[in-house]
């Protein structure tokens, strides 16, 4: 028995009235070719949905479990005195900005300019090394006299030239860039 068909579409084929019956479109073999081709994508798609089934059926488990490791650490930073939401916020706030066009751009500037190259990380490393510790005292006031009597110091001679040699490349990389005026 079939059924009629609705007004501008061909009526509904059986399996067998496939293979004998022409219809608007071209051959019964286009028909099939069709069909076949649609079946293969079709077991593609139920294999594919039958590998990632065990792990959509896992996923609560895993959820839940992250949730509850992410509580944990939440909980121990709260009792060591870090305020997990006002460290959340900041970090927010932080990936806000740097995430801005003219940020992003600035920053690819500083990671191509060498300052992350380990020479460039051993000579700022070593800055700080050299720097005091804190506010003890403030540094003595160096005269012309005691210029010149630190000069004869060997380490003192060392940096001077580490920071004339960077004197030197800076102003070399100033003159060759247009400057904005001031």
């Amino acid at each position: 028995m079939t059924t009629p068909a609705a007004e501008g579409f061909p009526a509904p084929l059986d399996a067998g009235a496939v293979h004998t019956t022409r219809n608007w479109s071209g051959s019964d073999a286009a028909v099939i070719a069709a069909l076949e081709r649609i079946e293969r994508r079709l077991a593609r798609l139920e294999s594919s949905v039958e590998r990632v089934d065990p792990f959509a059926r896992g996923a609560p488990a895993l959820i839940a479990t992250v949730a509850d490791t992410v509580d944990g650490v939440a909980q121990r930073a709260a009792e060591a005195g870090i305020d997990v939401d006002e460290r959340s916020r900041a970090v927010l706030s932080l990936l806000e900005r740097i995430s801005r066009v003219e940020a992003v751009s600035a920053l690819h500037g500083l990671l191509d300019s060498g300052l992350f190259a380990p020479e460039a990380i051993a000579a700022l490393s070593n800055l700080a090394k050299a720097l005091p510790a804190g506010p003890s005292r403030a540094p003595k006031p160096v005269g012309p006299w005691g210029a010149y009597r630190a000069l004869k110091d060997p380490d003192v001679q060392c940096a001077l030239g580490f920071f004339f040699d960077v004197a030197r490349r800076l102003g070399a990389s100033l003159s060759t860039r247009q400057l904005p005026a001031r």
